[in-house]
């Protein structure tokens, strides 16, 4: 069954409100949520009305917002997940998905799910299907339409998760002074210097780096690491982030943890 003009009026109304936000869009195959060739969270994007009018109306795309430049969703599939990362959480706009929830957030994050329960954190890197899209057949409605509150802390998986406040706190506690403590342990600690030697890392171009990830049973080099950009990930887990976030994962500590015992090798 064709999308209706009206269908079409909504989806169109949906990209345009965003666009207004600041949010980048992509379009995403109709029916799915697959992105159209060539568009992607690092590559191109809808960024005018007239370009979302052709991929949303005439094209009758399915619609996708770029995460992670102001914007993190909060994508949880069992109720029961639902019920516990929403307690206590701050009133925020929700939508309905053909599983689940996605609850909207403003504020930065990595990429990657949440420890504890199965919730996936779309931060740096992701894309999010979004209403009034269509996929197999089941609407994305909206559930609760409110402004987009804050990032709780709680929630992000980036090392620059932490306050300004906080991040001044830490240096002070490290090296006595105020310096932008996370920016000086990223200059200093390369991606690849922390990568396990078993993950087998080879590159092609000298920037882009594949091999297996240390954190599934890797038989298909799913592991990536950009170094000009300074992040890493895993296409099977899901997950991304930055050299403070690959050292936390591997040694089992929480992110203020790992800065701390990072700044303590700083000279």
């Amino acid at each position: 069954m064709g999308r209706t003009q009206y269908t079409v009026h909504k989806m169109i109304g949906r990209a345009l409100h965003w666009l207004g936000q600041g949010v980048a869009l992509v379009p995403l195959q109709p029916g799915t949520k697959r992105l159209v060739a060539g568009f992607g969270a690092y590559s191109r994007q809808v960024a005018s009305a007239a370009d979302a009018r052709f991929w949303f109306a005439h094209r009758r795309c399915n619609l996708g917002l770029v995460c992670g430049r102001g914007l993190v969703v909060v994508d949880v599939d069992d109720v029961a997940d639902y019920d516990r990362v929403a307690d206590g959480l701050p009133m925020t706009y929700i939508e309905r998905t053909p599983r689940g929830f996605h609850l909207f957030f403003a504020g930065d994050s990595a990429s990657g799910l949440l420890q504890g329960v199965d919730v996936e954190i779309l931060g740096l890197g992701s894309v999010v299907t979004v209403a009034p899209s269509e996929v197999q057949g089941i609407v994305y409605k909206v559930l609760s339409d409110v402004p987009i509150a804050k990032l709780p802390p709680r929630l992000s998986l980036l090392s620059v998760e932490s306050s300004k406040d906080r991040d001044r706190e830490l240096s002070r506690e490290s090296t006595g002074d105020g310096d932008d403590l996370i920016g000086r342990i990223k200059a200093a600690v390369s991606l690849l210097d922390v990568v396990p030697s078993s993950s087998k890392l080879s590159s092609r171009d000298g920037r882009w780096y594949h091999g297996l990830c240390p954190f599934h049973d890797d038989t298909h080099a799913s592991f990536w690491v950009d170094i000009e950009r300074g992040l890493w990930g895993c296409y099977t887990c899901r997950i991304r982030g930055d050299v403070i976030n690959l050292y936390a994962r591997l040694h089992g500590l929480s992110v203020q943890d790992a800065i701390r015992a990072m700044a303590a090798h700083l000279v």
